[in-house]
């Protein structure tokens, strides 16, 4: 069966290439880290081995734009961000031939932060018939998916003071059933539960302000209960997803950038995020009779090792693996 791979470059040229000799029908990739915001794919038939010369190149598209975004991939349409002429836009590209189907301003361009990086960080998410995207300093917006045209939008700092982290905004946004949650930060809670359709709120994190870096909230179901995973500098926590609620939370300092989306998996929260110094630190968090308790404790911590940016092409993360038990049923009297 045929196989295409898509590949993207920072500065914004996109293409496709082709590992048979025909596109195949490929599942969808509807937001960042795919379906389950996992990384996994359920594609079958892969090319174990590319040939000598690589893939032919089906498609080739430029003019993009500038920035970081990755892409979403929904039925015969690809979305992505990018900054050009003094804006940041959501672009719509056929997936046959990678020619635009529309493209809709989405906010300000520029490049929040010393050093600077120009352009949008965040992966547009799609929803049904509608995509949710995100820019750089905040500018949320809510377009139909077939049109580009524009249904609400908020500003994360004018709506919900919102606190912008140094290098800008990056959270992709989180669809879930009649809601699309995203993390501005801000006193009145950090995470924001928003109708899908109208952008009215629904619910805020009272109980949880951290403020906002850069990685992705994470849909899980641990338990009994259905929760939001959001990492932070100062920690990591999960959020009710019904009512924003803080379930639990467990301290974690994360330096310079905190942005990978944490991985739930087996009862197991995986956490990770770079700093000048790492360490990896293992935590248990005890669960509840209705899921886990806000209580935690460490359970193993290893030395640090610091970091030699001069001479390092990589850095270590900061590692932290958090066990969250299942909830039992309450013993019967």
């Amino acid at each position: 069966m045929p196989t295409t791979y898509l590949f993207i470059r920072p500065l914004y040229s996109l293409g496709l290439l082709l590992a048979c000799s025909a596109l195949a029908a490929a599942s969808d990739w509807p937001q960042w880290r795919g379906p389950n915001r996992d990384g996994v794919s359920s594609e079958t038939g892969l090319l174990k081995a590319w040939p000598a010369g690589g893939p032919p190149l089906v498609w080739k598209t430029a003019g993009l734009g500038e920035g970081y975004s990755s892409v979403s991939i929904v039925g015969d349409r690809i979305f992505t961000l990018g900054d050009r002429n003094g804006s940041s836009f959501v672009v719509a590209l056929n997936v046959g031939d990678g020619k635009p189907v529309w493209s809709a301003k989405l906010g300000r361009a520029g490049a929040p932060g010393s050093p600077e990086f120009e352009g949008p960080r965040a992966t547009p998410t799609v929803d049904g018939d509608l995509v949710y995207a995100v820019g750089q300093w905040g500018e949320l917006a809510c377009l139909e998916n077939a049109t580009g045209k524009e249904l609400w939008r908020k500003d994360y700092l004018k709506d919900f003071g919102g606190q912008l982290p140094n290098w800008g905004f990056a959270e992709s946004p989180l669809a879930d059933g009649d809601q699309v949650v995203v993390t501005p930060g801000g006193a009145q809670g950090a995470v924001v539960a928003l109708n899908r359709k109208t952008g009215a709120v629904i619910w805020r994190s009272k109980e949880f302000t951290d403020s906002p870096h850069y990685a992705s909230l994470l849909l899980a179901q641990i338990g009994a209960v259905r929760q939001y995973i959001e990492l932070t500098p100062a920690s990591v926590a999960g959020i009710a997803a019904a009512d924003g609620k803080l379930l639990w939370r467990a301290p974690r300092r994360g330096q310079t950038a905190v942005v990978p989306t944490p991985i739930y998996h087996d009862g197991f929260v995986y956490i990770t995020a770079g700093s000048l110094r790492s360490a990896i630190t293992f935590m248990a968090i005890q669960t509840a009779r209705d899921g886990p308790a806000r209580t935690s404790r460490p359970a193993r911590s290893s030395g640090r090792k610091k970091t030699n940016w001069a001479k390092a092409r990589c850095f270590m993360p900061t590692a932290i693996c958090i066990y969250v038990r299942k909830a039992r049923a309450a013993p019967s009297r």
